[in-house]
């Protein structure tokens, strides 16, 4: 990924301005607009990923307060869902499936700030997963390239866990381009951060056991150039606080998601 190296015509649009640590970045020549900005040396502490970014957040809870909100069946546009730390006003739905749902949440008190919302039935549900997403971004929280853990708690219907709103997924990204697949120093790019990330969750005692694009998504705004790691249903804890790694087990399922 040296200087002379061209990237891909049609790879990402690189926007924003680097950290101000960040290395001496490399501009390519090319008068298309897709082609990105790649720093000609990859830096151990710079994430420099950069990306035009919108707001998608993947669908990604310890006992706490119970929600004052209205109960039904589904989250309603509208509705306020208020806890101790908090109340959140819902704008919008951005992902479903079976057991889940993803919303766009806003504080209500300012109408401002914007947050995501995962939301989880407690009733009929065969595989709770919503309180390893919690457990594991508390265990990391502090962490860059996690989203921040908000709050979570539950109402009659759902366990909710309201965290920080984060961009486009990485496979949302590549298929966004024309030729349906990132640069070479893109790729490397991204796989420096993505492997930071599994180094911290196995630091913290976690294993993934779900790496694929779709949970490694772009930060918005200023943080666009970090890549953040989400959806953590499939995670197990492997070590104890003492840092000892659990005995192995003498049989395990084969887990993940088919593609």
């Amino acid at each position: 990924m040296g200087s002379t190296s061209k990237p891909d015509a049609n790879m990402l649009q690189v926007v924003g301005s680097a950290p101000k640590d960040a290395p001496p970045v490399m501009r390519s020549s090319s008068k298309n607009p897709n082609t990105p900005q790649i720093p000609a040396t990859p830096s151990k502490n710079i994430e420099t990923l950069q990306v035009s970014t919108t707001a998608i957040v993947n669908p990604a809870t310890p006992q706490v307060p119970t929600s004052t909100s209205k109960d039904a069946n589904t989250l309603q546009i509208g509705m306020i869902i208020t806890h101790k730390v908090g109340r959140w006003k819902v704008l919008r739905n951005i992902a479903s499936g079976p057991f889940s749902e993803v919303f766009v949440v806003v504080d209500a008190d300012n109408n401002k700030t914007k947050y995501a919302m995962k939301c989880e039935k407690q009733e009929g549900n065969q595989r709770p997963v919503l309180k390893l997403d919690v457990m594991v971004l508390m265990s990391v929280k502090g962490s860059v390239g996690f989203p921040l853990f908000i709050a979570a708690g539950r109402t009659k219907i759902y366990r909710y866990c309201v965290m920080q709103l984060v961009g486009p997924d990485l496979g949302k990204l590549r298929r966004s381009l024309v030729a349906k697949r990132f640069s070479v120093p893109t790729a490397l790019r991204v796989l420096q951060q993505t492997l930071r990330r599994l180094e911290v969750l196995h630091d913290a005692g976690w294993l993934c056991r779900d790496v694929k694009a779709p949970n490694f998504a772009v930060g918005l705004g200023h943080e666009n150039s970090i890549i953040y790691m989400l959806d953590f249903g499939f995670a197990r804890k492997y070590k104890d606080a003492n840092g000892q790694i659990y005995p192995p087990r003498e049989a395990a399922a084969l887990l993940g998601t088919f593609q």
